[in-house]
């Protein structure tokens, strides 16, 4: 397609209602120029030859003409394998369409995985799949389709089912100004079957146009289509569904049932249901429940302390739950976002949130502590306050236990071999100033290079310079892309054989993009290097697993990951450890001093010198162990969809630039921007008088952001706890900003 299309769609097999005209849909459609990128992993894509069957789809010949002219991505199962493929199709301009045909042979079983996206300025996304299953086969198509807030989607789906076949569908419509979708499923063989669950979530003014048609002529065949939506604000919906049992489809059954929940007098809802019947042993249904907020349920959550508007998100919340459990899959975060009361819950734990009005969105710089982490701290101190590792009597040895307990938790929170190699600190600076001193100095040359990152906080390149200037070693940057990302070709070109050392952050303090150190950690011990990570923004958000990802050392701060401040954590390999001298001289490091000589402490405790912080290592085990109950699912799904509310948001408002990448998951909570005209500081005290709190500065990462070419920026940074509500205060306060600085509206 190279010109706009003005196209007849979701045509209804048979027409009905004509004074309704809701047999089809006429929609115009920008030039599809495509192919809009796709990242396919998992299957090969091929040149196979197409199928042999001509399999029609659900939004009609128009639509399909459409496609035509596209060469489509083929995955084939084989006969008797299993088959994962996941496709990320992101639409950008004009390159906006995509054809995919996937063949499951005989006995095969194919999982399909597609995240439907486009940036926010993309006026379509267009997607047709074409599915051929022989028989015995399995194929099972997931989709979630999040595009940017203007974007008109096409979704189109044709199958074609032999004998004993079972095709299932999965589909999530959360985005998009406009949605068209259909699919036609062909239960040609016998004993084939269908299901589709459909869910959708319409806001503002979203319209919503499905075709949905089950065509069975096969013997007993079983169709199933679901489809369950929300409707808020001024959306609307059209949904059709046809069971068309054709003639000599003995023993076929066909369901169709929707559940649609009305939450504003202006949406819009319209179904047209269909049974077809040319054979009389059959049985089809249609099933509907539409409706408003039941008052009953609404007083029963009035009574639990929650108004109108939170009974309402509880509500959508768990019909998109629902709809994800059955997606089973990773994309949909493998939990939903939290619901309105599980946040409620979790916020009751923390005394802040309790009595404050603030919307605390700092948390990369420190968390909020919850009430087990206070707990545990005071229960220490009144309770088994000693000086561990000292005294001989009972209170020293109950300390000594609780400290060693501490050590244990945060030996399995990252997966180490050994306690041995679990060294508290005060926070991940000290952590990694350790290794400099400690290993920096001792084991580097004025031969070897160091590889930094352009984008570390200055706790990770600072003590690097030092250890190159009193070394003589070369110290080189990696440069990162604008979104934040490093390329492997800039990896390869930096880490050589000279490299000794290599020292990346896990997460970016200002991007919080997430680095590939597999690869960088692969790369780097390939030419011999050892890698020093900072997981001081990525062990609140993600699992770190020390083994599999073979790193060397690893720096984190308590009290970023709910814990008290004052206390931190070093991992190191055993045998790298225990070749390094002391970083600090005295106290309990030691074993033997004599007038001449000293012995050390064995590991860990050769590394911390003086009395400990017990209390602290003690309440920073109460944190991980809050922290790893919610479920790094759940905790990631809700940081996800406040991320691109959020996102969403910032973008809407054409004098904010958001600093990083296009995906709300490449931002781990961090949201980076500037506002044209208004400096960080006025942003950040504007948003502290509306009782928002974020950062505002450098962010301790200078040299990033010269190379960035800005001297400062505002930043947010969310957390699991921080809810929507808290969020559009934030968008509110930043939408007022340069009216407030006095350039009108």
């Amino acid at each position: 397609m190279t010109k706009e299309n003005t196209l007849a769609v979701n045509p209804l097999p048979s027409p009905t209602w004509n004074r309704l005209h809701m047999n089809e849909t006429t929609v115009t459609l920008p030039p599809l120029d495509g192919p809009c990128k796709a990242d396919w992993s998992g299957a090969e894509v091929t040149a196979a030859p197409a199928p042999a069957t001509v399999v029609s789809t659900g939004m009609g010949q128009e639509a399909e003409a459409a496609f035509a002219s596209l060469e489509p991505d083929r995955i084939t199962a084989k006969a008797n394998t299993d088959t994962t493929a996941r496709l990320t199709l992101c639409a950008d301009g004009a390159k906006n369409a995509r054809r995919v045909e996937l063949t499951a042979e005989a006995n095969s079983h194919l999982t399909v995985v597609m995240d439907l996206q486009s940036t926010a300025d993309a006026p379509c996304l267009a997607l047709e799949t074409r599915v051929e299953l022989a028989p015995g086969a399995k194929v099972r198509l997931v989709q979630l389709s999040l595009p940017g807030t203007d974007c008109t989607v096409v979704n189109n789906i044709g199958a074609h089912c032999g004998a004993g076949a079972d095709f299932q569908l999965v589909q999530l419509f959360l985005g998009g100004k406009a949605t068209y979708a259909g699919c036609k499923t062909h239960l040609d063989g016998d004993d084939s079957r269908f299901t589709a669950d459909i869910g959708y979530l319409g806001t503002g003014d979203r319209t919503f146009d499905f075709n949905y048609d089950a065509l069975q002529t096969g013997c007993r065949t079983v169709s199933n289509m679901n489809a369950d939506g929300v409707l808020q604000d001024r959306s609307a919906k059209l949904f059709r569904g046809t069971i068309d049992f054709q003639k000599g489809a003995v023993g076929s059954k066909g369901d169709e049932k929707e559940d649609v929940l009305l939450l504003g007098e202006d949406v819009v809802n319209r179904t047209i249901p269909l049974i077809l019947c040319a054979e009389e042993d059959v049985e089809g249904n249609h099933g509907a429940s539409i409706g408003q907020l039941d008052e009953d349920i609404l007083f029963y959550m009035n009574s639990r302390g929650l108004s109108r508007a939170e009974a309402e998100l509880l509500i959508t919340r768990s019909k998109l739950e629902a709809l994800c459990a059955k997606a089973n899959d990773p994309l949909f975060g493998g939990e939903c976002p939290m619901t309105q009361q599980e946040i409620m819950n979790y916020r009751a734990d923390f005394p802040l949130l309790r009595k404050s009005k603030v919307a605390y969105l700092d948390n990369a710089a420190t968390s909020q502590r919850p009430d087990c982490v206070l707990d545990a701290q005071r229960k220490f101190y009144e309770t088994h306050n000693a000086n561990p590792l000292r005294g001989l009597y009972q209170l020293g040895m109950d300390a000594t236990e609780d400290y060693a307990a501490a050590r244990e938790t945060v030996r399995r929170f990252l997966n180490a071999k050994s306690d041995s190699e679990i060294i508290f600190t005060r926070n991940a600076t000290e952590s990694l100033n350790l290794v400099a001193y400690s290993y920096g100095l001792h084991r580097i040359g004025p031969e070897d290079e160091i590889v930094v990152s352009i984008a570390e906080h200055h706790s990770n390149m600072l003590p690097w310079r030092m250890v190159a200037r009193q070394t003589g070693a070369t110290l080189r940057y990696l440069e990162c892309k604008p979104d934040g990302s490093l390329p492997m070709a800039e990896l390869e070109a930096k880490i050589t054989d000279k490299t000794a050392l290599v020292a990346v952050a896990q997460v970016s303090n200002v991007f919080g993009r997430t680095n590939p150190m597999e690869a960088i950690i692969d790369l780097a011990h390939k030419h011999g290097a050892v890698v020093v990570m900072d997981a001081a923004q990525s062990a609140p958000h993600m699992p770190i697993d020390v083994q599999a990802l073979g790193v060397d050392f690893v720096a984190f701060s308590g009290h970023k990951l709910m814990g008290p401040m004052g206390i931190g954590v070093l991992y190191g390999k055993e045998e790298l450890l225990e070749e390094m001298p002391p970083f600090l001289s005295g106290g309990e490091m030691i074993e033997y001093v004599t007038r001449d000589k000293v012995t050390y402490a064995p590991l860990p405790h050769k590394f911390e010198a003086g009395t400990v912080n017990a209390a602290g290592a003690v309440g920073l085990a109460a944190a991980i162990d809050y922290l790893t109950a919610i479920g790094w699912d759940k905790l990631h799904a809700q940081e996800v969809a406040l991320t691109d509310f959020a996102l969403q948001g910032l973008r809407a408002m054409p004098y904010v630039h958001v600093i990083g990448a296009e995906k709300a998951e490449d931002h781990c909570g961090i949201l980076t921007f500037t506002v044209d005209g208004v400096h960080p500081h006025d942003i950040s005290a504007i948003l502290d008088a509306a009782d928002v709190a974020i950062r505002a500065g450098h962010h301790c990462a200078q040299p990033l952001m010269q190379h960035l070419g800005t001297p400062s920026t505002a930043r947010a940074s969310l957390f699991f706890y921080n809810t929507e509500e808290e969020v559009q205060r934030f968008l509110d306060a930043v939408a007022s900003l340069r009216r407030q600085m006095g350039y009108g509206e």
